[in-house]
């Protein structure tokens, strides 16, 4: 039979314990080719066995014959170096960690997967006599109902570890103690406990100097019910000191310990059986270090699975769990708070490198300037804080929640930028304007109601996006300095409405051939029309304003696009509901906070819904917001109570199918959406459009070329900023 050829990437310290595995322990095994980036490392291999070195892996898999690629490179590394071998059509056994992102650990199975390959990871203590024997005991059943499990690794690295060499301890390529030296524990502790619910962790760095922790302690809860403890630490001095699994049941306990877990040092039943009294000394074995003897018998598999068709014991997926864990307690340590597994938290910092962007040394005049604009006051503003993006409306300080998450994705990504809130007047909005562009450390933003509009004429230059439709929800900097509009609100309301989002399923599955009204002639009302407009297909649109003449110039907008697509009269919505599919508001009506009107007195629109005559009486403004809210109410109660009525009227009448969507998300649930949900018909509101456009405006629009400077416009960035923003919305 034929020996399986494997071919080593990656020549640094643990390659020691993958060759003589393959060379020494296990038959069938053949190391063909060794492969490193500092060709010496190879060279040492190579002269030692009589195999041909390499210092590029494109050309090993070229010249070499080799069945399976070993993987023994930084573990910042392994996910580019797996993905490589395994589009040039080989196996692949990856080291611990799989990959340092969950999201590359999928995207290394997915590509096995669909090319018919095995991925194995390196979790070679599951090997261990002790630890096998009890997983198999625990599996058994006959420790019953799990109480806890606890895990604890007590070694020592000291500074000469971390100043060998340029990756290990740093977030992009290592991680630290939780990530590099207890992950094959993490392994060992769900392979025996099971899956985990929530994760409550601290980190710290205490003897060392490097980016990551040195320390770490975690709380879990287990799907069981279980409780966890895991304690984690390379500050041990002047030596090692265990790395321990204690795993406790209602019929009985197993505690191991050693330095790899390699030794019974407890395990008591309240069932006693014939074995128990020579299980610890049947199941000990010496081990020299923590690497222990799991290697041999880990390639012994992987040489039975590619020979024989044997099982794959330790698969990527069993690699991606414990990386989620590892993730989850980072994840949890820096947002201060419990994590649940289920929402699969992520490292703002762990496998991501890390951004630093600031802003240039300027005139603190330009800032100034800008802040005379303003009927808000935000702090800081002339400190040297990194960049500055933000929001810019009448009032988003009170009502948006664009600056919470992109401050959120912002912190997670490590990126030093910050976004705020810009109110300003109306006849502020030029001066604005002229003084954001003047400010260096502005990059761009969002621009909301009542704004998107108004602000075009006094900005450097639109998108086609925004050009089209002549209304702008986005800004950004051009390199010369030039503010320039565009325009997210179409995309984000399509993802919102054909996505699934929070939800498991789509709120509509398609588009395609949907009867839609939308309500509503502003801004984002002529983006949205545009967009559906190339969605529907041999549907139709018809598009309803209180401004008869701005409807009419939307649809002519959108006939552009498709021309299934009509204006008509607010008066017709008793005959427009009854025969459409899907209702959309794009008006403000519904919408949180307090505005001015042309004489200074406030009104509100929040009580009002969009399906009957708006017309809010003013009111003077009180000394607090609430004082004015209610004065608002009182003065226009007898109007709220005429709009709901014919409001709900209308809903009422109209057929249980036709959906609602309403852009508004603040507040989540509008006098629109809640009278549908009474009235029986399914509801969506604007929360998903706006994660949705937020994540767009920074990735797409805002910091591109920021990040692309770094090497981040990637998916994998773009997955984290939308994890973040939708984390913290």
């Amino acid at each position: 039979m034929n020996d399986v050829r494997f071919g080593l990437v990656g020549c640094g310290r643990v390659s020691t314990r993958h060759v003589d595995a393959l060379v020494r322990h296990v038959p069938g095994a053949r190391l063909s080719a060794v492969c490193d980036i500092v060709p010496e490392r190879a060279q040492r291999y190579a002269a030692q066995l009589g195999i041909p070195a390499f210092s590029s892996a494109a050309a090993m898999y070229r010249e070499a014959e080799i069945d399976v690629v070993d993987i023994a490179t930084p573990s910042g590394d392994h996910y580019a170096r797996a993905m490589e071998a395994l589009r040039h059509g080989k196996h692949v056994v990856v080291e611990k960690p799989v990959a340092l992102r969950p999201e590359h650990a999928e995207e290394m199975i997915g590509e096995a997967a669909r090319r018919g390959l095995h991925l194995w990871v390196a979790h070679q203590n599951r090997y261990n006599r002790a630890l096998a024997r009890a997983h198999r005991e625990i599996a058994s059943g006959r420790l019953g109902r799990p109480v806890s499990g606890t895990v604890r690794v007590r070694w020592c690295r000291d500074q000469s570890y971390y100043d060998f060499d340029d990756w290990h301890g740093t977030w992009l390529m290592d991680g630290g103690v939780t990530s590099q030296q207890a992950i094959h524990h993490l392994d060992a502790l769900l392979w025996c406990m099971g899956d985990i619910e929530h994760v409550d962790a601290s980190c710290a760095t205490r003897l060392v100097k490097m980016e990551c922790e040195d320390l770490c302690v975690a709380t879990l809860r287990f799907r069981s019910g279980a409780l966890g403890i895991i304690e984690a630490t390379t500050a041990t001095r002047p030596s090692d000191i265990e790395a321990s699994l204690s795993v406790l049941g209602e019929g009985g306990v197993i505690v191991l310990g050693g330095l790899a877990m390699n030794r019974i040092e407890h395990w008591d039943f309240a069932d006693r059986r014939s074995y128990d009294a020579t299980v610890k000394t049947d199941f000990f074995e010496f081990v020299p270090n923590a690497y222990g003897f799991g290697h041999d018998t880990l390639y012994q598999r992987v040489v039975a699975s590619i020979r024989d068709g044997g099982p794959v014991e330790i698969p990527g997926d069993e690699g991606l769990r414990s990386i989620r864990l590892l993730h989850a307690i980072y994840a949890s340590h820096e947002r201060e708070t419990r994590v649940r597994m289920q929402d699969h938290p992520a490292s703002r910092k762990l496998g991501l490198p890390p951004v630093t962007v600031r802003a240039s040394a300027d005139d603190r005049r330009d800032v100034r300037a800008v802040a005379a604009c303003l009927t808000n006051t935000v702090d800081g503003l002339d400190e040297d804080s990194g960049l500055v993006a933000g929001i810019i409306g009448e009032l988003p300080s009170k009502t948006a929640k664009s600056p919470s998450i992109w401050n959120h994705a912002l912190r997670r990504l490590a990126i030093d930028a910050r976004f705020v809130a810009f109110d300003t007047a109306a006849n502020r909005l030029g001066d604005l304007v002229k003084a954001l562009r003047a400010w260096p450390g502005y990059v761009g933003g969002s621009v909301t109601v009542p704004y998107k509009v108004d602000i075009v004429p006094h900005l450097d230059g639109l998108t086609p996006a925004a050009s089209a439709i002549g209304a702008v929800n986005t800004i950004f900097r051009r390199a010369d300095g030039g503010l320039v509009g565009d325009n997210t609100d179409a995309a984000g309301a399509v993802a919102a409405l054909t996505r699934p989002g929070d939800r498991e399923a789509p709120f509509i599955p398609s588009l395609d051939g949907m009867r839609v009204l939308l309500v509503g002639a502003g801004g984002a009302g002529r983006a949205v029309s545009v967009a559906l407009a190339g969605a529907i297909g041999p549907g139709s649109l018809t598009i309803a304003s209180r401004a008869a003449d701005h409807a009419v110039a939307v649809a002519a907008l959108a006939r552009d696009v498709n021309p299934r697509v009509t204006a008509a009269p607010l008066e017709d919505l008793d005959r427009l509901l009854g025969s459409a599919d899907l209702l959309i508001n794009c008006t403000s009506c519904g919408q949180a906070g307090v505005r001015a009107d042309a004489g200074g007195r406030a009104f509100t629109l929040e009580p009002y819904s969009p399906l009957a005559p708006a017309a809010p009486v003013p009111a003077p403004r009180g000394q607090s917001d609430a004082e004015t809210l209610r004065a608002c109410l009182a003065a226009g109660a007898g109007e709220v109570e005429r709009n709901n009525r014919e409001s709900l009227a209308r809903l009422l009448a109209a057929p249980p199918a036709l959906r609602v969507f309403d852009i508004v998300y603040a507040p989540l649930e509008t006098v629109l959406l809640r009278q549908a949900r009474l009235s029986g018909h399914p509801v969506l509101n604007g929360k998903p459009m706006n994660i949705q456009q937020a994540v767009t405006a920074m990735f797409d629009v805002v910091l591109r070329r920021h990040f692309e400077a770094r090497g981040l416009a990637d998916e994998t960035v773009r997955r984290a900023v939308y994890d973040a923003m939708r984390d913290v919305w």
